[in-house]
């Protein structure tokens, strides 16, 4: 990704009221990864996919972070337990819902007997899309069972405070985890439609 992606304007976490309710999840996910980058996380390796858009494009609104696109996700898992293991820093899998997830899980595994960090963030169905038979909406609670060192439902998108200071914690609790307990750390970030965000809320540059 060569092309970057800025906030337009920069809001401050205190004065969130007025952003209309189609930027949120974009919003949110820029927290998340500002956070990881204030842990010194550099590489981010995305599996492309719908429901992950708020994800991805928060990702793309970072020049700081080697953006890392592969289609495949088994082969997009290696990349980032190779980076994992050659910089003893986690890589973040950035994947859509359903079953795109699951084919990290041979990597889960290699993670967690390699004791090499690596953090999972998957984009899931919210809660009302659940056990509907909505399309390509499985069960993703747990899904790599108890390999993960840690799992954390993040909930939907809220922008008060204390959800955004949450936010943030978790990112840094996520790090944590994968490096000092050595093993994967799974997230998984429920989204609503809209997945992006109005055009005059993000500029290219």
């Amino acid at each position: 990704m060569k092309q970057s992606l800025n906030l337009v304007p920069c809001y401050r976490p205190s004065i969130m009221t007025d952003i209309p309710d189609r930027n949120t999840p974009f919003y949110w996910s820029t927290f998340f990864l500002r956070s990881l980058l204030d842990s010194r996380v550099q590489h981010i390796v995305i599996s492309p996919g719908s429901r992950s858009t708020p994800l991805t494009m928060a990702a793309a609104a970072h020049p700081e972070l080697d953006k890392h696109v592969i289609l495949d996700e088994r082969s997009a898992a290696f990349t980032a337990l190779g980076i994992g293991k050659a910089t003893n820093k986690p890589a973040i899998l950035i994947c859509t819902s359903g079953t795109a997830a699951a084919n990290y899980m041979p990597a889960v595994i290699e993670a967690r007997k390699s004791g090499l960090p690596l953090i999972i963030a998957s984009a899931d169905r919210p809660p009302n899309l659940r056990a509907t038979g909505a399309n390509q909406a499985i069960d993703q609670l747990k899904l790599f069972g108890d390999y993960p060192v840690l799992f954390h439902e993040v909930g939907e998108p809220i922008l008060q405070k204390e959800d955004i200071t949450r936010l943030e914690m978790l990112a840094g609790q996520a790090v944590t985890a994968a490096t000092q307990q050595g093993g994967p750390v799974h997230l998984n970030f429920p989204f609503r439609k809209p997945l992006e965000p109005t055009s005059d809320f993000v500029r290219r540059t």
